[in-house]
């Protein structure tokens, strides 16, 4: 016999935004109290399963069908900081910079 597995997700009945969550405004649309439980039941078969995003599942790809387009970046004047980032700064991209903080102030 087959396992059912339930999980439990909210979706607005205005404009169909899916959360994991319940919110008591819609950040799609702006409705209030929009928000309607839905509890989901899957046969699992006896397989196992990644864990579920709200995305559904993902598939694995071979490497020669992922691109390995290069970003364009723009130029750091910082020869050594512009090497670390490969190049440059991607736009859309966040660069956390760390390191001592007295290495600054000795002499």
């Amino acid at each position: 016999m087959p396992k059912t597995r339930t999980h439990t997700r909210y979706v607005c009945q205005q404009c169909g935004r899916v959360s994991a969550g319940f919110m008591g405004k819609c950040p799609q649309c702006g409705s209030f109290n929009s928000m309607v439980e839905e509890v989901i039941a899957e046969e699992t078969g006896g397989i196992k399963t990644a864990a579920r995003g709200l995305s559904g599942r993902s598939v694995p790809r071979r490497l020669s069908e992922v691109s390995g387009d290069a970003e364009f970046r723009i130029p750091v004047p910082i020869g050594e900081f512009a090497r670390v980032l490969g190049g440059g700064l991607v736009p859309g991209s966040i660069v956390l910079v760390g390191g001592d903080p007295a290495s600054a102030n000795r002499r």
